[in-house]
């Protein structure tokens, strides 16, 4: 009884690794980033867990406040200091059912200092789902990211991703089959 029992555990784990399951270990619902650390989802639902980012990505439609600015070492799409901001939190990311050249992205907000009037310049990034961080901007660089300002709060959409500019209202951006474009949309988002 005592060899079935340890062969029915052998093959739980087996499925369980096998599955994506089980090899974490840190308590539900939290995962272990890139840096090793247990981070819980920010909040009970509406977020799903990137195994490739490393990083939690809040579900179409889930609104996200709050968002950070990237230290100013942070120069390109996929340095060392962006890989530690995503595992810490300070870029967010937001799912989207976007397709550029025949890929699914999610997209990266964040803040990257001041646009000099007197508000913090925000960058959304679209990243390639199945990468850590390639998009298909050609120039890397974070400061080539797509610029608005002011924002209060955004999330991600079937197009791409919605924002809130307390100066400009509500826009979104989204990728028009050639590069990505921006448009002004109904408030609230």
């Amino acid at each position: 009884m005592r060899s079935l029992t340890l062969v029915a555990a052998v093959l739980m784990s087996v499925l369980l690794l096998a599955c994506g399951g089980g090899g974490d270990t840190c308590p539900a619902p939290a995962m272990t980033n890139s840096l090793g650390t247990c981070t819980s989802p920010p909040a009970a639902s509406g977020y799903n867990w990137d195994n490739i980012t490393k990083a939690w990505v809040a579900d179409v439609g889930v609104l996200v406040v709050g968002l950070n600015t990237l230290p100013a070492e942070c120069l390109t799409v996929g340095d060392a200091c962006w890989k530690e901001s995503t595992a810490n939190g300070t870029i967010k990311y937001f799912a989207s059912n976007t397709v550029i050249n025949g890929r699914k992205n999610k997209w990266a907000g964040f803040f990257i200092g001041s646009s000099g009037v007197g508000s913090w310049a925000l960058r959304m990034i679209p990243i390639f789902l199945d990468t850590e961080a390639d998009t298909y901007i050609t120039d890397k660089t974070i400061a080539a990211g797509f610029i608005s300002s002011a924002i209060v709060d955004a999330k991600g959409s079937q197009d791409g991703v919605r924002v809130t500019s307390p100066r400009i209202g509500c826009g979104e951006f989204f990728f028009d089959g050639a590069g990505i474009g921006t448009r002004t949309i109904s408030c609230p988002i």
